[in-house]
């Protein structure tokens, strides 16, 4: 993503920098466009300011044209980028604001068990604990540590986690299989504003 920030942020041309900064933003979930701001606020700007600093430096006093012009175009992509991150940063501020007023927070408490396995795997709290012992080596260790944290019973967890860790394992029982439950789970997952693994 930086690479594409980069490339494209290297134009001149105010309005072709706009469309498609604008075109490559909207493409993006919300923790990358969190990103995108970051990184155009924390690294583009001042990498601009760094060349403009070098270009008054080492080539004040001379009146080549294309050292003014080029000095013009960093200077105009300086304010035009403050203006972009600020502009995106204000509408961050705004949807939070009025998430908050809209949307009745959500109560995911009543999940099944079925549900609460998917939901540790596309939050990545399963790949976490698989590579961790004791669970690297033993299904039947994770099924207890899982029936802890979500009430789910031992004996019910493991049919479920066997075929998610084990891909040899019959399937028949794999959570992952029960694609709508899968989707509403990554829709959710996603109107919090969090990305789901795939």
């Amino acid at each position: 993503m930086k690479k594409d920030i980069d490339k494209i942020t290297r134009s001149n041309n105010i309005l072709e920098l706009k469309k498609t900064l604008d075109e490559f933003y909207i493409g993006l979930d919300l923790n990358q466009k969190k990103e995108a701001i970051e990184y155009i606020k924390y690294s583009t700007i001042p990498n601009y300011k760094s060349g403009l600093a070098y270009q008054e430096k080492y080539f004040d006093g001379h009146n080549h044209s294309l050292i003014i012009t080029w000095n013009e175009a960093y200077k105009r992509n300086i304010e035009f980028l403050k203006e972009w991150v600020l502009e995106k940063e204000k509408g961050f501020i705004q949807s939070e604001s009025t998430k908050d007023e809209i949307e009745p927070s959500l109560d995911l408490s009543n999940t099944n068990g079925i549900e609460k396995i998917i939901y540790l795997e596309k939050l990545g709290i399963l790949d976490f604990l698989r590579d961790k012992e004791p669970f690297k080596s033993s299904t039947n260790r994770l099924a207890t540590a899982i029936s802890a944290i979500t009430g789910i019973p031992k004996g019910t967890a493991q049919p479920y986690l066997n075929p998610i860790v084990s891909p040899g394992a019959k399937q028949k029982n794999n959570p992952l299989n029960s694609i709508k439950k899968v989707e509403k789970i990554e829709h959710t997952l996603i109107k919090i504003g969090f990305k789901p693994l795939k």
